[in-house]
């Protein structure tokens, strides 16, 4: 299964941008083999971090993983064509592989997804650190 669409990371970048970015033989179009190429390289390091946690690839892709998964094809898009990354593509670039680190450790738990290992029906995230107790008062 296909973590993103071509549809879904033009709706990211603007379709101009995507054709810039994947347009290799100059014909004013999406590079269909570079497009794919790149996607599959982003699924497979995505499959990479969570395949200790869940059974991959995802056969429904949670939404987080489709965001991390967009996130990461731009940046690699950027990398290509250029030697800096916008800033914000490198923000999104460094969130997205901390966000696969912390699925890695179990710190978020992916949500709804037919190939989830875990029973969590949302994401959840924990350092460790309880930060709320529960005392109950008495009366006197």
């Amino acid at each position: 299964m296909q973590y993103f669409t071509q549809l879904e990371v033009q709706n990211y970048v603007g379709e101009e941008n995507l054709v810039n970015l994947t347009d290799d033989d100059d014909d004013g179009a999406v590079d269909a083999a570079v497009f794919n190429t790149i996607r599959k390289n982003v699924q497979e390091e995505i499959d990479g971090y969570c395949e200790g946690r869940y059974d991959v690839p995802f056969s429904q892709v949670p939404r987080l993983i489709k965001i991390i998964a967009i996130r990461l094809f731009i940046a690699e898009l950027y990398k290509r064509r250029t030697l800096e990354l916008p800033e914000s593509v490198e923000q999104d670039l460094t969130n997205a592989r901390r966000n696969l680190e912390m699925i890695s450790k179990g710190q978020i738990a992916l949500t709804a997804s037919s190939s989830n290992k875990s029973s969590s029906s949302k994401i959840q995230y924990s350092n460790g650190q309880r930060r709320f107790s529960y005392e109950r008062k008495t009366s006197s």
